[in-house]
């Protein structure tokens, strides 16, 4: 999948990035990884980063992912960082990744949660937390780990005072998952 659309660009703090990457390296840490990994998009720093840090070699995605995945090895690793919200069809794509992991496997997802008023124009789906819940149910997903933290970023004008109060904060979640029965 490409973010074409002019409107995709960071606008969040340095600081988010790099506490969803100590996130994600302590949970690696903690539950495991191993080549062969997988990223699913494209290759960017935070990919980059974990490769340099954790010391592991990634495949990165070159097809549009909501579409049939192409004849692929399984993976005993796979990242699915700020992506689902992007895909047309987050199911299909969740489907097809869980075929390309062995019982051994891990995937790494990130997924960012806001209040509904707050939803992005570039984001064809968002869930709350319940929701996206259901939805690696459906997709046989077992969660094995879960972590989720708030956004903090600079305060310029009234939406961001209002997403830096309870009403409007944008979490950041991160979930450990395992191939379901």
């Amino acid at each position: 999948m490409r973010i074409t659309d002019t409107r995709a660009r960071p606008y969040v703090c340095d600081n988010v990035h790099t506490r969803r990457f100590n996130e994600i390296i302590d949970m690696m840490n903690t539950h495991g990884y191993d080549s062969p990994a997988l990223m699913f998009g494209e290759r960017a720093p935070f990919e980059k980063d974990i490769c340099k840090t954790m010391e592991i070699d990634l495949d990165c995605t070159d097809f549009d992912l909501d579409c049939q995945f192409p004849e692929m090895p399984q993976y005993n690793t796979l990242f699915c960082c700020e992506l689902i919200e992007h895909l047309l069809n987050p199911l299909w794509f969740l489907r097809q990744a869980r075929e390309l992991m062995t019982d051994d496997s891990y995937m790494y997802v990130t997924y960012p949660i806001q209040p509904h008023r707050y939803w992005s124009p570039i984001h064809f789906h968002e869930y709350d937390r319940s929701r996206f819940l259901y939805l690696l149910r459906d997709a046989k997903l077992d969660v094995v780990d879960y972590k989720e933290f708030v956004w903090w970023k600079a305060i310029k004008g009234i939406r961001p005072i209002i997403r830096n109060t309870p009403i409007g904060w944008r979490k950041q979640q991160i979930y450990v998952l395992k191939r379901g029965l």
